[in-house]
């Protein structure tokens, strides 16, 4: 395996990866207002006041992501449908009801812990597909992704923080209301 050149490749796979964040953000923030209205009024209020343009953008999101992973090859385009079906899935509000509701609690916990689950998904599509589809050095891959991974999973430890009331009042399990706030 050689290891990868990054200017030789253009900007495709990163536009790639920020489409699909904002896409997962927009979806999760539509499907689940009631949520997002007690534990974060200010996002919330954003979202009512300009929800068309959001959807506008989300649409050309969604539209930029499908056609630009076709340009990606066979492989890149499969991994990037799969990872958006799941984070669609993720953020239909019935499945997290069954998940919620299971009396499998590593599986409750798992699905509940949003910090990890979007750490991994941005860590996947950020470093992941392109991995799968340049092969480059894995070694390279192995510090890339423990970084990526832990930058958004303190973003997301950090802004659980803020949230932590909210949380607690809806039942939302993090990593900060499963561990405790001390630990955390």
């Amino acid at each position: 395996v050689m290891p990868c050149n990054f200017y030789e490749y253009d900007m495709t796979m990163p536009f790639l990866s920020a489409s699909f964040i904002f896409i997962m953000y927009s979806i999760n923030n539509f499907f689940r207002p009631y949520e997002l209205q007690l534990s974060k009024p200010f996002k919330y209020n954003l979202y009512s006041r300009h929800k068309y343009l959001l959807t506008v953008l989300t649409a050309i999101a969604l539209l930029y992501y499908l056609l630009f992973s076709l340009r990606i090859g066979f492989t890149g385009f499969i991994l990037y449908l799969l990872v958006f079906v799941c984070g669609f899935i993720y953020a239909i509000p019935a499945v997290a009801r069954v998940f919620y509701d299971t009396k499998i609690k590593p599986l409750r916990i798992l699905f509940g812990v949003n910090s990890v689950i979007t750490s991994v998904s941005w860590a996947f599509t950020a470093l992941m597909i392109p991995f799968f589809v340049y092969q480059y050095d894995y070694l390279q891959f192995a510090s890339i992704f423990m970084i990526i991974f832990s930058i958004i999973f303190v973003r997301n430890i950090l802004l659980d923080l803020t949230d932590y009331q909210g949380d607690r009042l809806l039942g939302i399990e993090t990593v900060i209301t499963i561990v405790g706030l001390k630990m955390t």
